[in-house]
């Protein structure tokens, strides 16, 4: 396995991850409940949540600019390591902003489960 299909298939996995990402906030925000999963610390229960429909409206502008992010990020990833495409400025761009929004989504996590635990 070389470098390029080391890079394809962690551009594969984020463009999926953004895919399930995107899922997942339109079944919270569809339901309006809230389900266990990867994008939740394992401490929390979801069942002792206060205000459930308020931690939904303050999360999901947040999972959705993630998990479009991460779509984006994997396909412009995917386009430079198997496509046309040849700008490793615009690559490593949108590593850099996809990554920075990961700390972005992971202190908003924080802040929502002490607001709303």
């Amino acid at each position: 396995m070389n470098t390029s299909s080391i890079m394809g298939l962690m551009d594969v996995m984020i463009l999926l991850c953004g895919v399930y990402i995107l899922y997942l906030s339109f079944v919270m925000i569809k339901t309006g409940k809230l389900k266990e999963n990867a994008l939740m610390p394992k401490d929390l229960e979801m069942k002792k949540c206060k205000d459930v429909a308020g931690f939904i409206r303050y999360m999901r502008a947040k999972q959705i600019i993630l998990g479009g992010l991460a779509v984006i990020s994997g396909a412009v990833g995917l386009a430079q390591d198997y496509g046309k495409l040849n700008s490793p400025v615009l690559y490593l761009g949108t590593i850099v902003v996809f990554i920075a929004c990961v700390v972005w989504y992971c202190v908003a996590v924080k802040k929502a489960s002490r607001v709303f635990w």
